[in-house]
């Protein structure tokens, strides 16, 4: 826990990897998570509208934290706002409109279940 969890169109997939790292290295420069326990992963959506617009492309990122006291919403923001500039430097100038985005999920730990299974 967390879990990082970006999706990406099928536009941007070449860019999937550089995005990934992007985001995953705001979570590690954030107070809010644990280094050791992030979890990032990484999927192309391949059936994708905008809008109106089905020549736009979007990166979005879900952050799922369990909820605790240090996790204000005003933390969360600046997470949230820390990875979206993450993608925004890490992705290259594109031919079509690009959307980016995150949003923090909280998680009930009283109902979250975690096994760790060591080599």
């Amino acid at each position: 826990m967390p879990h990082l969890i970006l999706s990406v169109s099928q536009d941007l997939a070449e860019h999937k990897h550089g995005l990934l790292q992007a985001a995953h290295q705001a979570m590690l420069d954030s107070v809010l998570t644990t280094n050791q326990d992030i979890k990032s992963r990484a999927l192309v959506c391949e059936d994708v509208i905008v809008g109106e617009h089905s020549a736009e492309a979007f990166v979005h990122v879900d952050v799922r934290l369990l909820r605790k006291p240090e996790r204000t919403n005003e933390a969360q923001k600046i997470l949230a706002d820390a990875i979206t500039a993450a993608l925004n430097s890490a992705l290259p100038k594109q031919n079509m409109p690009v959307q980016l985005s995150c949003d923090m999920v909280l998680m009930n730990a009283e109902t979250y279940s975690k096994i760790r299974l060591e080599a």
